[in-house]
């Protein structure tokens, strides 16, 4: 069996001492535990700002404050109690945090506490206030994660215990605290007590996150000492996975559990991959073979389904503008951003009166830097404006420098900015120079220029295509990126770590 432990517990006055007295007490306690540095600070960050504010705060101040720390398993559960007036802005505070808290923002403390302990909630009642905090500090087993919900204390401990032995298990004695998780903290499997007299039931839950499109597809067992039939038939109406009869043993629970997230985890697979190959084909990078004089070829390779590099192109009249952007990551995570830039660049470019590289970026800057999407990621691009004269305006936002392409050289264009989304004030230049017949440019994203596992290899690969590319470019364009392509494939000794794509531009007057 794992270990149910009380590490710590103390009780103190609720003011500026009693905080005090508390955060030295608990720091003298967890010195010489396996609790992490970074856990550590949020405990005494919690234990600090929570005791000081029921000081200040509730109308009716607390006459004692009773804090505690427990071990169920892998999971540390900090709990600060109070018998004053509850925190009524608690969740209207917690849930407005949009991101990094800024130092003139009331709640600061609170939003730092979030950061720390995304499983914090807060119950207030009448004669008990509750702050609890939960971490796990066993790390196989972070992504697989369990919400155990149950009014019982004893089984709350006992089952949590069991769980924790193969999961990372987060604790919930009401529905109240099990949703105040939910909306926090990424959950595979929810088990819950059915009756819970003290408030909203377990079908209570289970119908709340059936009926939530972020919650509803999360597995949910029922844990149950009713053996009522229409109670059973109610709970098997909310679509659930399985329900389970108390007393339950250790090895029922976790057979239970263990099934049921991994035929979860298959679906989700299955249907993963089907997503990933339908997103692939739909941001495949692609250009026409001709856009107005210019010839094209594109070359492209994903490290795994879905990877994050884009091109994207829009003509209007006697211009073409192309965007090549590497956004961060790969497999689907990377695909949805680059479909999230794809459909913002649609939008921006279609109100664009007059095309400009550079607009073009520093819009883009600002939807990295404010976009509720694309805040999450970060990417470098290059933009070009081609015109059916032969001229070329560039402008680039931390990408590999293009290369212009002719029979004596491959040479950087000198083209240079910031990456997307770093700072609003980014200004971006552009570079502008006219192609004669015959020449040719070079785009690729940084996956083509970091082939190898050193600096030295980039260098020496990299200059390896940079002769390919001088020694084809008398020949027909879709010849000479078939050569890069095979030179590309010898360089590379296993699947690429990273996607890459490239785009050969010619002006065919």
């Amino acid at each position: 069996m794992t270990e149910f432990r009380n590490i710590f517990s103390i009780s103190v006055s609720p003011n500026a001492e009693g905080a005090r007295q508390a955060r030295k007490s608990l720091q003298a306690e967890i010195t010489d535990t396996d609790i992490p540095d970074e856990c550590r600070d949020g405990l005494m960050l919690a234990t600090a700002e929570w005791i000081t504010n029921l000081g200040q705060h509730p109308e009716h101040t607390s006459n004692q404050v009773n804090v505690v720390l427990t071990r169920v398993g892998g999971t540390l559960v900090f709990e600060i109690n109070d018998d004053g007036s509850p925190f009524e802005t608690f969740h209207q505070t917690l849930l407005s945090v949009d991101g990094p808290p800024k130092l003139d923002e009331t709640g600061m403390g609170l939003k730092l506490m979030a950061k720390y302990f995304p499983a914090m909630t807060y119950v207030q009642s009448r004669n008990n206030n509750r702050l609890r905090l939960q971490h796990h500090i066993d790390t196989d087993n972070e992504k697989t994660t369990v919400l155990l919900v149950d009014d019982d204390p004893i089984i709350l401990q006992l089952y949590g215990e069991y769980l924790n032995e193969t999961y990372r298990t987060l604790l919930a004695d009401s529905v109240d605290e099990a949703l105040q998780i939910l909306k926090r903290t990424p959950i595979d499997l929810i088990i819950s007590d059915i009756r819970m007299p003290n408030g909203a039931s377990g079908l209570d839950l289970c119908a709340i996150v059936r009926d939530d499109h972020s919650l509803g597809t999360i597995p949910f067992v029922f844990l149950t000492g009713d053996k009522n039939i229409q109670t059973l038939e109610t709970a098997q109406g909310l679509a659930i996975d399985d329900y389970l009869l108390k007393p339950v043993r250790k090895t029922a629970l976790l057979s239970c559990a263990g099934r049921i997230i991994q035929n979860a985890l298959f679906i989700r697979n299955r249907l993963g991959d089907r997503f990933d190959e339908d997103l692939t084909r739909l941001l495949q990078p692609l250009l026409p073979s001709r856009l107005g004089p210019y010839n094209t070829a594109v070359h492209s390779q994903s490290a795994e389904a879905g990877g994050g590099d884009l091109l994207f192109h829009h003509r209007r009249d006697t211009e073409t503008l192309i965007v090549l952007a590497d956004l961060m990551g790969h497999g689907s995570q990377a695909k949805f951003y680059s479909h999230a830039l794809a459909g913002y660049l649609s939008g921006m470019l279609a109100a664009l009166e007059k095309l400009s590289p550079e607009v073009v970026l520093s819009s883009l800057n600002r939807a990295f830097a404010e976009d509720a999407h694309l805040t999450n990621t970060i990417a470098t691009a290059v933009v070009l404006l081609i015109s059916d004269d032969g001229r070329v305006r560039i402008s680039n936002a931390g990408h590999p420098k293009p290369l212009l392409v002719g029979s004596r050289a491959a040479e950087h264009l000198p083209t240079s900015g910031s990456l997307l989304g770093l700072s609003l004030d980014t200004a971006f230049e552009s570079h502008e120079f006219s192609l004669i017949m015959g020449q040719r440019i070079f785009l690729y994203t940084d996956g083509l220029s970091e082939i190898g596992d050193t600096p030295e290899t980039h260098e020496n690969n990299f200059s390896q295509i940079r002769s390919i590319l001088k020694e084809t470019a008398a020949m027909g364009i879709s010849d000479a990126a078939l050569k890069v392509e095979q030179c590309i494939d010898r360089l590379l000794t296993e699947q690429p770590r990273d996607d890459l794509t490239f785009v050969l531009l010619e002006y065919a007057g």
